[in-house]
């Protein structure tokens, strides 16, 4: 048996997860940046209609996204109801019936 990583392996090295970390974080500060630059856009088009506009925006994301990320991650989060203390299994949830 050997202790080294094979090449179709499922666990990425030190390396490649650095870079990894390295380019999400670049990616978020250019997410930032075109963030900033499109309100200060919207300011100059919209002048004080820009914060509604950056509102609606937040609002149609979020309702595009969010279902998404619902549907991505429904295991997980069911998961994490049925270990929380409010789920029916739990020793510390009442019975009232």
């Amino acid at each position: 048996m050997s202790s080294q990583r094979q090449p179709g392996s499922a666990h990425p090295s030190r390396l490649h997860r650095f870079f990894q970390v390295v380019l999400g974080l670049v990616g978020l500060q250019l997410l930032g940046y075109l963030a900033v630059f499109s309100y200060r856009f919207a300011q100059i088009q919209l002048g004080p209609f820009a914060p509604l506009a950056a509102i609606l925006t937040l609002a149609l994301l979020l309702a595009i996204i969010g279902p998404l990320l619902l549907v991505r991650y429904h295991r997980v989060l069911w998961a994490g109801l049925a270990r929380s203390p409010a789920s029916p299994s739990s020793p510390y949830t009442r019975q009232w019936w």
